[in-house]
């Protein structure tokens, strides 16, 4: 039995305990992580299993839960990361450079965020000169998935731009890529959810 409400050694044993059974779970489970719920899961498998013998059920039920959202958030992470990757951008500086470009400023239609960013394999050769001489500047950055449209507030950052219609997003930091992608991701899990 776990003396939750006296002994720190058991409580850190029955954290492992939760840890361990939440990355089994989850992994188990058969949905893509986005769209698991960690607080209905963990009441799911209390619901089936109940929790380890201890002392103070109600401090079990709550780390049993957190233990499910702490490594929801960490293999959610782990699965963000793989929908990340470096690529080479061109960077606009605003959208009146856009009309200097010609065609080329299709490129940029639908464009969500704060920053006006493509890829550099989308411009001819003549293309980028065009937008070198508009102020524009290639960079290297990072492309993420985007499933959902999200505001700069949902994200809770800036410094990105975003497709809804091609379903990518570029950004010039890695912890910005993660950040917009994740909340593109729970937005469209709960737009799932809402129906």
């Amino acid at each position: 039995m776990y003396k939750l409400s006296s002994s720190l050694a058991d409580r850190i044993r029955f954290d492992e305990e939760a840890f361990a059974y939440a990355r089994e779970c989850i992994r188990a489970a058969e949905i893509p992580i986005q769209d698991i719920d960690p607080v209905a899961l963990a009441q799911h498998v209390i619901e089936l299993k109940g929790l380890p013998t201890n002392d103070d059920p109600g401090e079990a039920k709550a780390r049993f839960i957190d233990a499910f959202c702490t490594v929801y958030t960490e293999m959610l992470r782990d699965d963000v990361a793989k929908r990340i990757h470096e690529t080479h951008l061109i960077e606009m500086p605003n959208r009146e450079s856009l009309a200097l470009l010609g065609d080329a400023a299709k490129n940029f239609n639908g464009a969500e965020g704060d920053l006006l960013l493509a890829p550099t394999r989308f411009f001819s050769p003549r293309a980028e000169i065009a937008a070198f001489k508009a102020g524009g500047g290639g960079i290297f950055g990072y492309a993420f998935d985007y499933p959902c449209s999200v505001t700069l507030e949902e994200a809770g950052t800036g410094k990105w731009c975003a497709y809804p219609k091609r379903g990518i997003g570029y950004a010039l930091r890695r912890d910005i890529a993660e950040a917009v992608c994740i909340a593109s991701m729970l937005k469209a899990k709960n737009k799932k959810l809402l129906g």
